[in-house]
């Protein structure tokens, strides 16, 4: 059967418009992935700043903190690369997808619970509200947007070009996050601050290392009872009262309400085969802490109930 030229032109022309208007988000689907590539490389860099000053300080990782931040750092910045390099983009956008759902929860859990932290962002506080509404739009975004037939691979030639982008993205996917931890790095080394502590005038009022304290680790504090013991690592009574107490503390003390927070400056060394039985909570860096320990301090809800020095 013979098509006029009329209407095949119709035809065409009607295939056309409707494949442009797919074509057409395809640009702004790239700008919403390249952003949300620079902000989980950002997110993971200051993850890994976090997860390596915990393991310089030696503290022991705990399940909220220690392997999970880890894990998510690299995923984060796993899923940062891929969308930046565009290889299989349809199998990236569902990577994609499926990793801002698990984030849409954590910050809905967070934000439910009342906390002010949503841990994304290693020791940068910033509120569940403000990264459940970021999450929320861009898995928004990514689902609309990635509706157009996105390829299950990167079509075939034009190599430089796909090369080129990959070389691009592999050195943004390098540099950020190296760029992120120097920054973070200079910044605490030019900002450090003294901060003189009066355990006297605490009773009854907040905690006031509370506001120095990162992390999830805010949240445990402000959770019932705690018990916090102040000490420096160079300090030999100190470790003395901490082996003490843990012999009274049982078989598992780091499931005790027990938790320690060294106060000694983060260039100082740790003794040889040192290690606390509790829990550690590890303070902001570029501060330092006055204050004589060994000292216990007794929370209820993150206030001061009691402040005491140990006998030992």
């Amino acid at each position: 059967m013979c098509m006029s030229a009329e209407a095949f032109c119709r035809v065409r022309g009607a295939s056309q418009d409707s494949g442009s208007g797919e074509m057409r988000s395809i640009p702004a689907y790239r700008v919403v992935c390249f952003a949300l590539a620079i902000v989980l490389l950002f997110a993971s860099a200051l993850k890994t700043r976090l997860v390596l000053d915990s393991a310089w300080l030696a503290t022991a990782p705990q399940p909220d903190e220690g392997w999970v931040s880890a894990a998510a750092a690299v995923m984060e910045w796993i899923l940062a690369a891929w969308l930046l390099c565009g290889v299989a983009p349809a199998m990236a956008r569902r990577a994609a997808m499926a990793l801002l759902g698990a984030f849409v929860a954590m910050s809905a859990w967070r934000l439910l619970h009342g906390q002010v932290d949503c841990g994304c962002f290693g020791g940068l506080r910033v509120h569940p509200a403000l990264t459940l509404s970021f999450d929320l739009s861009a898995l928004s975004l990514i689902y609309w947007l990635g509706r157009a037939a996105l390829p299950d691979s990167a079509p075939a030639g034009r190599s430089r070009m796909r090369l080129a982008r990959i070389a691009g993205a592999a050195a943004v996917a390098v540099l950020l996050p190296a760029a992120v931890l120097a920054a973070t790095h200079f910044r605490e080394m030019r900002s450090e601050q003294l901060v003189v502590l009066d355990p006297q005038s605490w009773r009854g009022k907040p905690f006031p290392l509370l506001d120095f304290v990162d992390g999830p680790a805010r949240a445990d504090l402000l959770t019932s009872e705690r018990t916090i013991i102040l000490f420096n690592r160079q300090c030999d009574t100190c470790r003395e009262y901490l082996a003490h107490l843990a012999l009274t503390r049982g078989s598992k003390p780091q499931a005790t309400g027990v938790r320690v927070i060294d106060i000694a400056p983060a260039g100082l060394a740790r003794p040889d085969g040192f290690a606390t039985a509790f829990r550690e909570i590890r303070l902001r860096q570029g501060v330092v802490y006055a204050v004589n320990v060994p000292l216990e301090v007794s929370l209820k809800s993150g206030v001061v109930e009691k402040v005491r020095r140990p006998e030992r």
